[in-house]
């Protein structure tokens, strides 16, 4: 725990076991826009949520953050940026 890179990197304990994990959230700049947010992107979020209803949230999301839906990679592909 001790060497684990703060805001990067997790610990996670369950019955099953434990262990250190990265996000790796700098390689989706998409599920990036939805979690790394601060005061101003809530209150955004929130005037999107009265002004377009939940159902059309996401997409007016993505285009204010001009970030793109994700393609569907495999693990090493979105790591490593090997194609397969």
């Amino acid at each position: 725990m001790a060497a684990a890179t703060p805001k990067r990197q997790y610990y996670y304990d369950s019955p099953e076991g434990s262990r250190l994990f990265d996000l790796a959230l700098e390689y989706c700049p998409f599920t990036l826009s939805y979690v790394a947010v601060d005061k101003k992107a809530l209150n955004r979020m929130n005037e999107i949520l009265t002004e377009y209803g939940a159902a059309d949230f996401n997409r007016h999301w993505i285009l204010e953050n001009r970030v793109e839906y994700p393609e569907e990679k495999s693990r090493e592909e979105i790591i490593y940026g090997i194609e397969f």
